[in-house]
């Protein structure tokens, strides 16, 4: 039925899905995040559906959630997205971006697992 094989539909698919460029206070798997940092921007690959988000436990659980105080929403180009946190010093954190974000045309976005610790002050 299909003209290519499964496993290049799959390849062609992972390589289109929206993927998560970048955190901007910060780089990912940073062992000396500014316990101070209170605002969060993440900024995908694609514009996003802004009416489908879903933001995860990591796999270290509910003791090292990175918790959302606020939601600012998205981006006006949707681009990004942006929420309020509140940091401790010298903790680790985890929160999974999860593929419950969509692009404009549905097509969900690759999770992406921020895993970070803040440095002591």
């Amino acid at each position: 039925y299909f003209t290519n094989s499964i496993k290049k539909h799959r390849k062609c698919y992972e390589k289109n899905r929206p993927k998560i460029r970048r955190i901007v206070q910060f780089k990912n798997k940073s062992k000396k995040v500014r316990p101070d940092i209170k605002k969060i921007t993440i900024e995908f690959s694609q514009e996003m559906d802004i009416d489908h988000r879903g933001f995860e436990l990591g796999p270290l659980g509910k003791e090292n959630v990175l918790l959302i105080r606020r939601f600012f929403g998205f981006s006006k180009d949707k681009k990004s997205v942006s929420f309020e946190v509140e940091l401790k010093p010298n903790r680790r954190y985890q929160m999974t971006i999860s593929d419950k974000f969509r692009n404009a045309d549905g097509v969900l976005l690759k999770p992406y697992l921020i895993d970070i610790k803040t440095a002591e002050n």
